[in-house]
This record gives structure tokens, sequence and C-alpha cells, in this order.
């Protein structure tokens, strides 16, 4: 999970920037392809959260 994290921050920062939306719609489908719904939903509600 700590490996994780850093991915986790650079996602948000991509997705959260609007000059890279490609590079963040790329990353988006890239990250969302490969771990469950659920976990990035409980994900973002934890970075929301804070």
């Amino acid at each position: 999970m700590l490996v994780l994290f850093p991915l986790l921050l650079l996602n948000s920062a991509l997705t959260s920037a609007s000059v890279l939306n490609l590079n963040s719609a790329f990353l988006g489908d890239f990250f969302r392809t490969r771990l469950p719904v659920s976990f990035w939903n409980r994900v973002h509600l934890r970075l929301l959260n804070q």
C-alpha cells in the first residue's frame, strides 16, 4: 500500500489538472482497468475527506 500511495497522489494530481486532460484520461483508464472500482471509490473518498 505504501508503494501505491505515490501513484495515487500522481493520479489524483493529473485528474485534477485541466491542462493534462488527455494524460489524466489515459492514466485514469489505465488504473481503472487494473484495480477494482470499489478500491478506487474508497481511495477517492479518503482523499476527499482529508
